[in-house]
């Protein structure tokens, strides 16, 4: 049977290249304007920094309801804001989880935060469709950048509120690249890195520009990723034929948010011949007011995969 285990599903960061292009944030955030709309963006250096300065900011509780199984960067960001995270027992929370693209439609009341880390939208959607506050998007995920992150405010007060305390945290910026190049080499390195997002969130003019030119590709890019999936839709009913989860809207021609794995539902015989295959995992989907379900994925943006 795959392994149950933590590991992520998003495809590998672009590896590291200098560019001499500039940007300023709002240069990014004007074209996220053109390209979406339902909210005001504001671009970050993470999506866990994102959590922790709008935590801190704006909800006024000493502790906070999250969903079921959310990531240690989630948990760590929102206990770095000095609030203390929890999941109720009817699983519903404050903070939802959008997970794979696909929205919460368990939610029935307006959450204050959407998670939609790895919600990879066509041009021309809206953002924040539960009607929460704010909605944060992870660029490595969704990209594959090596930093950024994209943070949806319904009001646009609270959108000039946290570009001008992102732009303050100006002290940091060059050591928090240095760290981000070494976070995986010790525990220590990690700490220290994250810490550092923690107080700084923004980025130098030339990761702005790369930040710029990743955005710019967004249409380009969702088409890469539709292709891969029709691909590796095919190959994979060809070896596994009762895979039934995946939605086939993208068979039709319409635009829908892309996931970065398959769900699949398949026999126990099937499970049994998987054993030590990495590219399936058993992992927990998410939904609001409901027990998290075990499902079956197939990671197909994973190195190595069908491509």
């Amino acid at each position: 049977m795959p392994r149950n285990s933590s590991d992520g599903v998003w495809g590998e960061r672009k590896k590291y290249r200098f560019s001499l292009i500039t940007a300023t944030p709002d240069d990014v955030e004007s074209l996220l304007i053109e390209k979406f709309f339902g909210g005001f963006p504001v671009v970050f250096s993470s999506g866990r920094g994102a959590m922790k300065l709008i935590v801190q900011e704006f909800w006024t509780s000493k502790e906070i309801p999250i969903f079921q199984y959310a990531s240690q960067c989630v948990v760590e960001a929102i206990q770095a804001a000095a609030v203390t995270p929890y999941s109720r027992t009817d699983f519903t929370s404050e903070i939802i989880y959008n997970q794979w693209g696909e929205l919460d439609m368990g939610c029935e009341k307006t959450p204050f935060i959407e998670d939609s880390c790895d919600t990879f939208l066509p041009e021309g959607s809206s953002v924040l469709q539960h009607g929460a506050q704010f909605e944060i998007w992870s660029l490595p995920k969704i990209l594959h950048s090596r930093f950024g992150a994209i943070v949806w405010c319904r009001n646009n007060e609270h959108a000039k509120f946290l570009r001008k305390t992102r732009d303050i945290s100006k002290r940091g910026v060059i050591k928090k690249q240095i760290l981000r190049n070494f976070r995986n080499s010790s525990k220590w390195n990690y700490k220290t890195w994250q810490t550092s997002e923690f107080k700084t969130y923004k980025l130098s003019k030339f990761e702005y520009g790369t930040l710029l030119r990743d955005v710019s590709e967004w249409g380009k890019l969702y088409d890469e990723r539709l292709k891969l999936i029709k691909k590796n839709s095919f190959l994979l009913n060809q070896k596994y034929s009762i895979y039934l989860e995946y939605r086939k809207d993208f068979e039709s021609g319409i635009q829908v948010p892309l996931a970065p794995v398959f769900l699949l539902e398949l026999s126990e015989e099937q499970l049994s011949a998987l054993v030590g295959d990495t590219k399936f995992q058993v992992m927990h989907k998410i939904q609001s007011g409901n027990r998290p379900q075990k499902v079956t994925v197939y990671k197909f943006l994973q190195k190595g995969n069908f491509k």
